[in-house]
């Protein structure tokens, strides 16, 4: 598997979670609090898709040899100084990384009010994907 293919394979699990998340859109908050099971679908598609980002910026960073991040949230900005993302797309989504971790480490806190409303950000999660994808086509094929 050369390097591409495996951001690729993350570029296609991102999207396939923005998929399932698509349909939960349409939820209002009173049916999305009434529904536990919808709940746990959607933190876990969340948590997966910004998995990917995250995977896919380190992944970016290694192979290149760029600056080395200390978080997840740091290596999305390393990917706006080399010009993976644009600057107004990273200020966007600046904390995304952080959501991130209290998906995993702080689901017992975890305010499903918050997470509705990143159901909102699906848009976000697309245009890091044309990102990427708009960078690798830009290199030769490995």
């Amino acid at each position: 598997m050369t390097a591409r293919d495996v951001v690729e394979a993350y570029l296609a699990e991102l999207r396939a979670n923005v998929e399932m998340l698509e349909p939960l859109q349409r939820l209002s908050i009173d049916e999305y609090l009434a529904d536990r099971p919808r709940q746990k679908q959607v933190e876990r598609c969340l948590q997966l898709a910004i998995e990917c980002m995250l995977d896919i910026a380190d992944h970016l960073i290694g192979e290149h040899s760029w600056r080395r991040p200390t978080s997840g949230e740091e290596a999305l900005e390393v990917l706006a100084e080399v010009g993976v993302l644009p600057r107004p797309y990273r200020e966007r989504i600046r904390g995304i990384g952080s959501f991130r971790n209290v998906l995993v480490h702080a689901y017992l806190r975890l305010d499903p009010r918050l997470v509705h409303a990143h159901l909102g950000r699906l848009d976000d999660l697309r245009e890091f994907g044309r990102h990427v994808q708009a960078f690798l086509d830009r290199r030769p094929a490995s």
